[in-house]
């Protein structure tokens, strides 16, 4: 069992496994004034997600349906969906997620991101907003 661990080790120290494409990204990301702050679900080998962004009072849900991957990074695309507290339209997100970091851009605004222990945290909760879906 140590020699299997001690492979596994070694092949990541060789191949840097923080090199190797998630198939999904599940991350609670935070601004660092901690004012803003996105909830991320990414099926990477679904090209698509949510963004659940979380600013000022203002709870809004993205979906992406554009992405690319190169080296360590996620970039994309998620155009408003829904809204939990009454917008019914907003600025399409233009992002990018770096898992070697755990780093989160959304434009030129960098967010640290931690695991994200609830998923249902990065969809709306059930009440009321408006939806273009």
């Amino acid at each position: 069992m140590k020699q299997i661990a001690g492979a596994i080790a070694s092949m990541c120290l060789l191949t840097s496994c923080a090199d190797k494409t998630p198939t999904s990204v599940y991350k609670h990301c935070v601004s660092a004034s901690g004012e803003s702050e996105y909830f991320i679900a990414i099926d990477v080998a679904g090209s698509d997600g949510s963004l659940r962004y979380r600013y000022f009072g203002q709870d809004v849900l993205y979906r992406i349906n554009d992405l690319q991957i190169r080296n360590t990074e996620i970039k994309g695309v998620a155009p408003f969906a829904n809204s939990a507290t009454g917008e019914v339209r907003g600025t399409p997100v233009e992002f990018s997620y770096d898992w070697s970091k755990e780093s989160f851009y959304d434009a030129f605004v960098e967010f640290e991101c931690s695991q994200l222990q609830d998923r249902e945290l990065a969809e709306l909760p059930e009440i009321g907003g408006a939806s273009t879906e």
